[in-house]
């Protein structure tokens, strides 16, 4: 929504950070990306929501420890 609304009003926006913007590449370059390839084999798996975040944002982390049962519910509520 950020990046359509910048695009659409550029006047208005005099900075934007994105984090993760999928959908802006064609999905083969987001593949030919190893850190996307990895999240994707995590889906593929066959883990729950709630396991599949777990493992994929152990991935991002620098200190995985901080990783709480809250985080990974406001992430995969229905886990």
């Amino acid at each position: 929504m950020a990046l359509g609304y910048a695009l659409a009003y550029p006047a208005a926006v005099a900075r934007l950070i994105l984090m993760a913007p999928g959908g802006v590449e064609e999905l083969d370059t987001y593949l030919a990306m190893p850190g996307i390839a990895n999240m994707f084999e995590v889906y593929r798996s066959g883990l729950s929501g709630a396991e599949a975040m777990r493992k994929v944002m152990r991935m991002q982390l620098f200190d995985p420890a901080l990783l709480s049962d809250e985080i990974i519910a406001e992430r995969a509520p229905n886990g």
